[in-house]
């Protein structure tokens, strides 16, 4: 064993060879090799054998190191110090101590270093350890860049989410003033469709965006005549089919928009049904979007609730009734499931305007 010293009295302050006699002369060749700063310490924490690597990391010549106590060539601020205290402690319990932490060089200068501590059990060096420092100076200089690179990114994103924000709001405000029936419709969907989405568990930011979906989801009627949206009583066939080439429209307005979610697909499906019933391409289950098909039950529910330029407003109970009654056929149980257990416990639009 490398580490087997046969005897080892007195140590006296010279190089390892001598040091540790002619039984370790290949460990003393290995030692000075390390490619790592590395000091062998008694147990009064004094360097007994110190490597090249270490004095030309921190700036020592050997004769430097040797005899004098590892902290007072490493140490120089109170934080170190403490550091340092909790390291020496530890290897007095543990078989090794790691941290990352600066220290000081014989210059002054500060470098970033990994160190390892091994406490060595040595008849004839009691309490003795072994220490490995590791410059990682440009590891964390390039951590640093990172970080600051991810906080210019997060602010970026949080800016371009802005933008998109008021893009959204102003295409919603757009379709509300020419539609003055179905005004607050979409932010009261909106506001449901979310809540929904949180009631059954979603990510916070799945939720945000399928809230800024609901508030355009509708914007493709501004191509559809007025006198068709403001009809007073019930449409045609013709009328109908008009009407619900919406989707449609609205997903090529927004498709031309490079959102970093499928708000134009959401749109083009919101009147998709699990069955196939729905339009415009007929989809069915699991090919319908998440997003659309909780949008789906939430602009339903808001749609039988408000008044219409043909009929008065149906009830919330008409609405919840409408749901419960195609769940799994029509609309997805699980935010049919979300949508009930809202209002069950109290869940009301907060916007003015008919409906509830």
């Amino acid at each position: 064993m490398l580490w087997q010293i046969n005897r080892l009295e007195a140590i006296p302050l010279s190089p390892p060879r001598k040091l540790l006699g002619e039984g370790t002369e290949l460990f003393g060749r290995l030692f000075q090799a390390l490619p790592e700063g590395t000091v062998l310490c008694d147990g009064d924490h004094v360097v007994r054998m110190v490597n090249p690597e270490f004095c030309l990391l921190f700036g020592y010549r050997e004769e430097e190191v040797l005899g004098r106590a590892l902290d007072d060539l490493v140490i120089q601020t109170p934080q170190m110090a403490l550091q340092s205290e909790s390291l020496w402690s530890g290897i007095l319990t543990n078989e090794r101590m790691f941290l990352e932490a600066p220290r000081h060089r014989k210059d002054g200068s500060t470098v970033e270093v990994s160190i390892l501590g091994v406490r060595l059990d040595l008849e004839e060096l009691d309490r003795g350890s072994f220490w490995i420092y590791r410059d990682i100076s440009r590891q964390k200089a390039t951590e640093t860049e990172l970080c600051k690179a991810a906080e210019a990114l997060s602010d970026s994103v949080g800016r371009l989410d802005r933008l998109l924000e008021q893009t959204i709001g102003l295409l919603s405000g757009t379709i509300e003033k020419r539609d003055p029936y179905t005004v607050g419709h979409q932010k009261k969907v909106a506001q449901l469709a979310e809540a929904i989405c949180r009631k059954m568990g979603l990510k916070k930011e799945f939720c945000h965006r399928l809230y800024l979906t609901s508030l355009v989801h509708d914007i493709g009627k501004i191509s559809i005549p007025a006198e068709i949206l403001t009809k007073p009583y019930t449409l045609t066939a013709i009328e109908r089919n008009l009407l619900e080439t919406h989707s449609r429209s609205g997903y090529e307005i927004l498709e031309q928009v490079d959102f970093p979610w499928p708000l134009s697909r959401t749109v083009l499906q919101h009147h998709e049904r699990l069955d196939g019933s729905g339009y415009p391409e007929g989809l069915k289950g699991d090919s319908i979007l998440l997003e659309a098909r909780i949008l789906a039950v939430a602009d339903v529910v808001e749609a039988i609730s408000a008044d219409r330029p043909y009929r008065a407003a149906l009830g919330p109970e008409a609405a919840l009734d409408e749901i419960r009654s195609h769940r799994g056929s029509s609309f997805d149980p699980d935010a049919v499931d979300a949508c009930l257990a809202l209002f069950e416990e109290g869940f009301r639009f907060n916007l003015p305007g008919n409906g509830f």
